[in-house]
């Protein structure tokens, strides 16, 4: 018996119904409504006091020198260094890098990475509470709410990294399954899972030092937790491995402060 072909019609309809497609449209539409972007100026920062003065200061400098890290327009004789200032936010710099392809308008670029983690935060959610086996209805009602949350509009552009916590739904989700597998999450990987395991700590580890510093301590509370109540080491032994991993990608953080202690002009 020859199989159905899927015409373009039934493919359509499989596309606009995917939860991620559904959550995207809702996203914008939100967006649309809270910013009301038929009168919004992109090129105007949705906030230009406190701490959104300094992140302007890195996007202008991964704008000019490719990187978050030494600006030689600032900092009259030898620039402005942020070595002594270093974090683990890698991810968003090559996201706001991304968009130097389309822009060197800096407040354009803030005002755009902003709206981006109202999606990245809503595909993450979708797709950990998917993955925990929640109903396609309630999974995008969670991870609207979750990307939409007040924290994210308390926090707005002038602490954008940490607007960005995209991570926190993977890191719940890898804890989760670790919580629930009882030899740990070395029980049921597939192939493909343990690479999805090992992108989420790498997200984690390289989306800000208080996202990783939080993924690390739910997965070490789930991982202790699962170990004491099936009497096994081995979800103790797989949780630090990924605290382990996690804890390697912010560790690009302290390789800047052994290159250049010491060494940069003062």
């Amino acid at each position: 018996m020859i199989p159905p072909r899927h015409t373009f019609k039934s493919r359509f309809l499989d596309f606009i119904h995917n939860p991620f497609f559904i959550v995207t449209i809702l996203t914008f539409v939100g967006l649309l409504w809270i910013f009301q972007f038929s009168t919004f100026n992109f090129r105007v920062p949705i906030d230009y006091s406190g701490d959104s003065i300094p992140v302007l200061i890195i996007i202008k400098t991964v704008i000019e020198e490719g990187t978050g890290d030494v600006n030689s327009h600032l900092g009259f004789p030898f620039g402005l260094h942020f070595y002594d200032y270093p974090d683990s936010n890698l991810l968003n710099i090559l996201l706001i890098r991304s968009l130097t392809l389309f822009t060197t308008d800096p407040f354009l670029i803030l005002n755009l990475f902003y709206f981006m983690t109202f999606f990245l935060i809503a595909w993450s959610a979708l797709y950990a509470c998917l993955r925990l086996g929640f109903a396609p209805p309630l999974s995008i009602i969670i991870a609207l709410l979750f990307s939409f949350a007040p924290y994210h509009f308390f926090r707005s552009v002038s602490h954008l990294f940490l607007s960005a916590y995209y991570a926190v739904p993977l890191a719940i989700l890898l804890a989760v399954e670790i919580w629930n597998s009882p030899r740990g999450v070395a029980s049921h990987w597939t192939n493909s899972l343990k690479m999805n395991h090992f992108l989420i700590c790498l997200v984690a580890g390289m989306s800000g030092i208080y996202y990783a510093f939080f993924s690390c301590f739910i997965l070490c509370v789930a991982a202790f937790v699962s170990s004491f109540e099936n009497k096994s080491f081995r979800p103790a032994l797989q949780g630090v491995f990924l605290v382990l991993l996690i804890m390697a990608c912010v560790c690009q953080l302290s390789s800047d402060l052994s290159l250049q202690n010491g060494t940069r002009a003062q």
